[in-house]
């Protein structure tokens, strides 16, 4: 996507902008999940419940957003993929506006009632934003817009997390969720503006049915690794934060947002070699960092190691939503449903599983991240013996049927 005179075509011109606009939103939905982390003292000051009820609603969006995924799959074989994001994020917008009701009357069963219901329609987003990156750009334009939305998801953690503190001590923390609500709005305008996602999704084929996505051979060793995706970054911080060598947990990721910028690179990669071996090094290099975090637990080697294991899951994402454009479109809507599904799912896991941990310390807890990482590696670098590509239902269906 460069945009030199040789190049600004309207072709380009329409994939950056669609680009840049996905980009901003995603920072802005996205970020939802994690950026209320640093108000959670406040919150539960103001509700008059214990913090440990306060950070249930982080698990609470994080598992009615992966419902959520699965809700607006089933919908899009009867509703517009554009109709659906719009009433998703409209309903996002008054889900904000009601837990900011709800923190102003101070009701506490209202706030987590309020966020389980923004992780339910926030998950109208990504597989909208998956589906419009794959039909606005040209296949040229492609892997650079899949690394810049990558970026932006990537970062939508430490960025909502800082504009939420920001707003909250400029204005209140019932402030924060208001400015959300207000700017859904206008960005729903807009995306519905998009001659894109007028489409409803292909009705189901036998090859494309669930059982043919998850399937060994074709999808279901690709999931696997996209279940440990973000549920192994979710664990880092964790893990991190439950140590005494980073006392600024949001200013530690922060540090680590250059890193971010490898989806850049991954972009330009994808378009040169193939896909799953940029997948399986993103995967190696996140174990190598999580490794030397482990080791090296302060200092400028954990900062180091930091940068390996976020530049190795920024190098990783873009190859995992490029796949998924690879697939045919018969299976694409109901593959990238799946995706979001299995990713959030893991996601929600990662900070359980490190308080499950806890008492290994960091060194042992990182390497078991490690090790995980490398499994999931394994296990994508198997698809240069096969290739895992669906191909028409019917071929589908049979090799299911025999085993294959």
């Amino acid at each position: 996507m460069t945009l030199s005179s040789a190049t600004l075509t309207p072709d380009s011109l329409r994939s950056f902008g669609v680009t840049a606009l996905l980009m901003g939103t995603a920072i802005l939905v996205v970020g939802q999940l994690y950026a209320y982390l640093p108000l959670t003292s406040p919150i539960a000051e103001r509700l008059g419940i214990s913090t440990t009820d306060v950070e249930l609603a982080t698990t609470l969006f994080a598992l009615c957003q992966a419902i959520g995924f699965l809700v607006f799959g089933h919908l899009n074989h009867r509703w517009r993929s554009r109709t659906l994001f719009v009433v998703g994020i409209s309903g996002l917008a008054s889900a904000s506006l009601l837990t900011a009701l709800a923190l102003k009357l101070e009701i506490g069963w209202g706030f987590l009632a309020g966020r389980a219901l923004q992780g339910m329609t926030a998950a109208a987003f990504p597989p909208f934003a998956i589906t419009i990156l794959i039909e606005a750009t040209s296949e040229r334009h492609r892997p650079t817009a899949i690394g810049l939305l990558s970026a932006a998801l990537l970062m939508s953690a430490p960025l909502g997390q800082l504009l939420a503190s920001m707003m909250a001590d400029a204005w209140s923390v019932p402030a924060v969720f208001l400015g959300v609500g207000a700017l859904l709005v206008p960005i729903a305008l807009c995306l519905w503006q998009l001659p894109f996602g007028k489409a409803k999704a292909s009705r189901a084929a036998p090859g494309s049915s669930f059982a043919g996505l998850l399937h060994w051979q074709a999808l279901g060793r690709f999931y696997i690794a996209v279940f440990v995706l973000l549920m192994g970054v979710v664990y880092y911080y964790a893990v991190i934060s439950s140590g005494e060598t980073v006392t600024n947990l949001q200013w530690f990721r922060l540090l680590g947002a250059p890193a971010v910028l490898m989806t850049l690179v991954s972009g330009a990669l994808l378009s040169r070699v193939a896909t799953s071996l940029v997948q399986t090094t993103g995967l190696v290099l996140a174990a190598i960092g999580a490794l030397l975090s482990g080791i090296v637990v302060q200092g400028i080697g954990l900062h180091i190691g930091h940068w390996l294991t976020l530049g190795g899951i920024a190098l990783a994402t873009p190859a995992f939503l490029h796949f998924l454009g690879e697939q045919p479109a018969l299976y694409r809507q109901r593959a990238i449903m799946l995706y979001t599904f299995i990713l959030f799912c893991g996601a929600s896991l990662g900070a359980p599983l490190s308080q499950a941990s806890m008492a290994w310390g960091q060194e042992r807890a990182l390497a078991w991240m490690s090790v995980v990482y490398i499994i999931a590696a394994l296990l994508l670098a198997s698809y240069r013996r096969w290739p895992a590509k669906l191909e028409n239902p019917q071929e589908g269906s049979d090799a299911i049927r025999q085993g294959r």
